[in-house]
């Protein structure tokens, strides 16, 4: 009888034990199930931060870039050169405007110097 309990006893282990692992491996598979979409989303915004860090870097530079051509504005011979490209020209000078000849778009030979066909120079 002792023998048979023994026996028994045994096999009941064995199958509580097998249950346990069925047990343990679905909640261990329900748990990673969970945990894969906040490392999916963990993994997405990494590269969104990489590439939010991309767009500032590129910016601070272009800030950089657009403070010092501020500068540049603000001192004499900025605001000299914007007032020229918009034609403006100091008392005792002469606005010259060259056009150059229909069909053609360039007014010089690149590299020459020479003024090109049509073109008039005036000194």
């Amino acid at each position: 009888m002792a023998s048979q309990r023994a026996g028994r006893s045994r096999r009941a282990l064995r199958l509580n034990l097998a249950a346990f692992i069925l047990l343990l491996g679905g909640v261990l598979a329900v748990g990673l199930a969970e945990l894969s979409g906040p490392l999916m989303t963990t993994r997405e915004q990494g590269r969104e931060l990489e590439r939010l860090r991309r767009t500032k870097q590129a910016l601070v530079v272009e800030q950089g870039r657009l403070q010092g051509e501020k500068r540049y504005l603000a001192s004499e011979a900025g605001q000299e050169w914007a007032a020229r490209r918009r034609g403006y020209v100091r008392p005792g000078e002469r606005l010259l405007v060259v056009v150059p000849p229909e069909g053609r778009s360039d007014s010089a030979r690149p590299g020459t110097g020479e003024a090109a066909e049509g073109a008039t120079e005036i000194r």
